[in-house]
């Protein structure tokens, strides 16, 4: 069985690694038609197929072989990648390798990364995502698990109106097209969200509002369910910005797990 595996990931590759093959539409486009070669051994997807030789390599079990190098500068949509994975993994509870994956999803995760750095090929996001997780900037986040949003929304700011977000309790995540700025959360997201439009109390969102706009603010709202307890929102935001590292929230954490300002020392 491995063996036709194999033969179809040297066909469709083009002499390629297994990471360019799942990053790159225009190798992948054979892949549905080679996978029937399997119908004999059961029923095959193009998903199953690239998660099996994904199981495989982790177990090392994929033969060695010299591959065709790929070199993607990244540095300019490098963000863009890693809010789209971000925005499905707690949207859908699905890791990175579900989402390259699976054609529906990827195609998901090209238009989340498009919207916020456009220009680029679905190969050029795909890759910076896998670049992240290889720099363990992606470890999935534990309140994905502990707590999914019963829902989540993203809000380009100038296009946000705010009488569509609910009076409920749940997290929010502001962010450019380059960097996460704050990570807050709320009793009432429509009160707390409609306070930082108004004049937002941290100094520095405040600023940046004033100073670049709206036009290239982005918004990421997660409405949780009505009983959680305020101590539950504050532990999940701070595992927010433990992942997310906004740049208004904290340089570090202090030794009390207390935010520290852009301004200010890290205690000794």
């Amino acid at each position: 069985m491995n063996q036709k595996l194999f033969g179809i990931f040297e066909k469709a590759s083009a002499g390629y690694s297994l990471d360019r093959l799942i990053c790159d539409p225009r190798l992948r486009q054979v892949l549905p038609e080679l996978v029937r070669e399997l119908a004999e051994e059961g029923s095959w997807t193009e998903e199953r197929f690239l998660h099996r030789l994904l199981n495989l390599r982790k177990a090392g079990k994929l033969p060695h072989r010299t591959t065709k190098s790929t070199r993607i500068a990244v540095a300019e949509f490098r963000f863009a990648a890693e809010i789209a994975c971000r925005h499905l993994e707690r949207q859908n509870g699905c890791s990175l390798d579900r989402q390259l994956c699976n054609p529906v999803a990827a195609s998901a995760f090209d238009g989340l990364a498009a919207e916020l750095a456009p220009g680029f090929e679905p190969l050029q996001y795909r890759w910076a995502a896998l670049q992240l997780r290889k720099t363990r900037r992606l470890v999935p986040e534990p309140i994905g698990q502990a707590l999914p949003a019963s829902q989540l929304m993203r809000f380009r700011c100038s296009d946000l109106i705010l009488d569509t977000i609910p009076k409920s309790p749940g997290l929010y995540h502001f962010f450019s097209q380059r960097e996460s700025l704050y990570v807050g959360e709320a009793k009432s997201l429509f009160h707390r969200l409609k306070s930082h439009f108004r004049h937002s109390d941290n100094k520095w969102l405040a600023r940046h509002m004033w100073d670049e706009g709206l036009e290239l603010l982005w918004v990421e709202v997660h409405v949780l369910p009505s009983q959680v307890s305020g101590r539950a929102r504050r532990a999940m935001e701070l595992e927010l910005i433990r992942s997310r590292l906004p740049r208004f929230n904290i340089l570090g954490l202090s030794r009390d797990n207390q935010p520290v300002g852009p301004n200010e020392e890290k205690p000794a």
